[in-house]
């Protein structure tokens, strides 16, 4: 995870990456990302796995 600090000390986006490895000995990366503009205009961007997990639900 890496995350962007302003000079106030406020987080204002970070990204992550998790690699995980499955039961079948696969091996899966996943990403994301949020942004913190200010008071109540948060943005998070939806993960590209999202959508792979809901159809496989």
């Amino acid at each position: 995870m890496t995350a962007l600090v302003d000079s106030d000390g406020l987080v204002r986006s970070s990204t992550y990456e998790i690699t995980y490895t499955t039961s079948e000995g696969e091996t899966h990366s996943r990403t994301g990302s949020i942004r913190f503009n200010g008071a109540d205009t948060t943005t998070v961007t939806e993960p590209a796995w999202v959508e792979e997990a809901q159809a496989e639900s």
